[in-house]
């Protein structure tokens, strides 16, 4: 029995966890991390080879890959690099730990 967090005064609630449900969950979740950053690798290369002017189009395609990937993009950044034109020449993509932390531990609950 937990206490509900967003309950009134005195409201439980069962937490019940399994390893197999945990498991598999953690396997789905780094299936979406490999697959969402095999994306964004894969823009990257694009606007590397292709320095891009359309800050919308590159937004979009970005947007794209992490609306196919929601769990994995609650915990992968991807920042936009531009030149001293302006134009976008690249992304750095980087994990937040603390959020894969957060997020490896309340799977299977």
């Amino acid at each position: 029995m937990v206490e509900h967090p967003d309950g009134e005064a005195g409201e439980q609630y069962i937490l019940c966890r399994s390893s197999a449900r945990a498991e598999k969950e953690r396997a789905m979740l780094q299936r979406q991390s490999e697959r969402l950053t095999e994306a964004l690798v894969r823009i990257a290369r694009w606007l590397q080879r292709q320095p891009q002017a359309d800050h919308e189009a590159v937004g979009r395609r970005i947007g794209r890959a992490l609306g196919q990937y929601p769990a994995a993009a609650a915990i992968i950044e991807a920042t936009v690099l531009s030149d001293e034109s302006g134009r976008t020449v690249g992304l750095r993509i980087a994990s937040d730990v603390v959020a894969g932390r957060k997020a490896y531990r309340q799977k299977g609950a």
